[in-house]
């Protein structure tokens, strides 16, 4: 499986609400990855951004995806291929609108928001509709 980082970044806010939800100290978990405390603080706080294989053994820690710490999704178990698809089936538009190559190099965020507009624009485009009726 190869890893594909597209422009998403690092969320070390993630790391650190996942360590934080599950009551965990910074110290073992470092020891566990291989690096120092002052290393993983320092992923925690993004100053530093960690290489794609300690992305890995991070996401494998804490059962999340790597998608979900480089913030391409919400969900913590959930890929962004894996979001994608379910966006597809959900907004059955998106696949006539977007190509494949787009949809992967869009985070859920910015995806939602694009959909949102849509729908805001398909609204007012019914409500324009209907005072031109009357």
């Amino acid at each position: 499986m190869e890893l594909m980082i597209l422009d998403s970044a690092f969320r070390g806010d993630r790391l650190k609400e996942l360590r934080e939800n599950r009551k965990l100290l910074q110290e073992p978990i470092a020891k566990h990855l291989g690096v120092t405390k002052s290393t993983f603080s320092r992923f925690e706080t993004g100053v530093r951004q960690p290489d794609a294989s300690m992305l890995v053994k991070i996401a494998d820690y804490f059962n999340c995806s790597v998608d979900y710490l480089l913030g391409r999704v919400d969900d913590p178990t959930m890929t962004h291929e894996e979001y994608i698809k379910v966006a597809q089936e959900k907004y059955k538009f998106i696949g006539d609108v977007f190509t494949e190559e787009l949809l992967q190099s869009l985070s859920q965020e910015r995806l939602e928001k694009i959909v949102n507009y849509i729908k805001e624009q398909a609204i007012m485009a019914q409500l324009e509709q209907k005072d031109d009726d009357k």
